[in-house]
C-alpha cells in the first residue's frame, strides 16, 4: 500500500493492539512512533511508491554458550529491539539501502556478489545474503529500504543478525510470495557470515531472530533442527536482561571466535567425528590423556565446555515447566 495508506494503518485499533503484544503496553506507542517515521523517510528518500513495513528482533542466548556450531542445545529469546525497515521494489538490477543508526546509505548491483578483500562491513553481509538467496534457488531483485536499529551493536544481542533476518524477510516477501521458511533464513543468515565475513558462527543468532519468542532448538541434524516454543514470562518471574557496555566491540575478534568451533571439533576429531555433539563425555575422560595429546588442553576444556551446557540447556528448560 501507498505510504498515505500505511501511515493510516498505522493509526488502527488492530495496528495499536500488535504494537502492545510486540513491545508491551508501555512501549506501543513508541515503537508505532518508529513505523511511522521509517515510511515517511523512506517517501522522503525515495518518493512515492507503495511500501511494506518490516522488523526482526535483537536475541538473547540464555544457555547453549557456544554450543550450535557444534550442533548442541541451546535456549534463547527474541528481544523487544529490534531493526525496522520500509522497503519496496524499484524494477531494477540495484539494491538501494540507507540505514540510518549505522550512518549508511550505499547501494548493490546484483552483477557484483563478491565479497570485499577485507571481508567486513553490512555491504559484505549484505551481498552474502544475495549470494545465499541465489545458491539455494530463490530469486532476488533490486529494492529500496530504508532502515533503523535499536538493537545494541556489540552488546551480545546481535544486531547483525537481526540485520540478516530483516533483509531475508525483505527478499522473501518481495521476489519468492514468502515462500521461504525461517529455518532457510537462518542457514542464509549464517552461510554470509561464514563466506562473507569470515566468521564461523553457527545457527543460533538468527534462528532465535527468526522464529521468535523464547525457544529452545537441539541442531544435532542443523539442516532440520528441532524448535520448541517456551511458554515461560520472565517479567512474571521477576527477571530482567541486564547489558553491560564494556566499551569495545567484537569485530576485530573473528579469529579468535572461530577458534572456539574449531576446536571443539579437533576433539571429535580425534574419535573420527565431524561435531562434539557426535560424542559423548563419558568417550573423553575415557581417553582424556591421548586426547589432551591430540587437540590440546583448551581444546579439550571447550569440549567439556560444550558437554556442561547441554546438560544446563536441558535442566533449564525442565526447570521452565516445559
Amino acid at each position: 500500500m501507498s505510504v498515505k495508506e500505511t501511515l493510516k494503518q498505522l493509526e488502527s485499533e488492530k495496528t495499536k493492539v500488535l504494537m502492545a503484544e510486540l513491545y508491551g503496553a508501555e512501549k506501543a506507542e513508541e515503537n508505532r512512533a518508529r513505523y511511522r517515521y521509517v515510511a515517511e523517510r523512506f517517501e522522503k528518500t525515495y518518493g512515492e511508491r507503495d511500501i511494506k513495513l518490516f522488523t526482526s528482533p535483537g536475541r538473547t542466548e540464555i544457555s547453549g554458550n557456544h554450543t550450535d556450531h557444534n550442533h548442541g542445545k541451546v535456549l534463547a529469546g527474541s528481544i523487544n529491539l529490534d531493526c525496522v525497515g520500509a522497503a519496496a521494489p524499484n524494477g531494477t538490477d540495484t539494491i538501494r539501502i540507507l540505514s540510518e543508526t549505522f550512518h549508511q546509505n550505499f547501494s548493490i548491483h546484483l552483477s557484483d556478489l563478491k565479497p570485499s578483500t577485507g571481508m567486513s562491513g553490512t555491504i559484505d553481509l549484505t551481498k552474502g545474503i544475495l549470494k545465499g538467496f541465489e545458491e539455494r534457488g530463490y530469486k532476488v531483485g533490486g529494492f529500496d529500504a530504508y532502515i533503523t536499529s535499536n538493537v545494541i551493536s556489540a552488546a551480545g544481542v546481535s544486531s547483525s543478525a537481526s540485520y540478516e533476518m530483516l533483509i531475508c524477510s525483505m527478499l522473501n516477501t518481495m521476489f519468492n510470495e514468502g515462500k521461504m521458511d525461517v529455518v532457510t533464513y537462518a542457514h542464509i543468515g549464517k552461510y554470509a557470515e561464514n563466506k562473507f565475513w569470515n566468521k564461523a558462527s553457527g545457527l543460533l543468532d538468527q534462528m532465535a531472530c527468526a522464529v521468535g519468542g523464547l525457544i529452545t532448538i537441539d541442531f544435532k541434524n542443523p539442516e532440520a533442527p528441532v524448535v520448541e516454543k517456551i511458554d515461560f514470562d520472565f517479567g512474571a518471574q521477576d527477571h530482567s536482561l541486564m547489558i553491560v557496555n564494556t566499551g569495545k566491540g567484537h569485530a576485530d575478534l573473528s579469529a579468535d571466535y572461530s577458534s572456539v568451533p574449531n576446536e571443539m571439533k579437533k576433539v571429535a576429531q580425534y574419535f573420527g567425528k565431524e561435531v562434539c555433539a557426535e560424542i559423548s563425555e563419558e568417550e573423553v575422560i575415557a581417553n582424556l590423556a591421548k586426547v589432551r595429546a591430540f587437540a590440546g588442553d583448551r581444546s579439550v576444556m571447550r569440549a567439556f565446555h560444550f558437554f556442561e551446557e547441554n546438560k544446563r540447556v536441558e535442566q533449564e528448560v525442565k526447570a521452565s515447566g516445559k
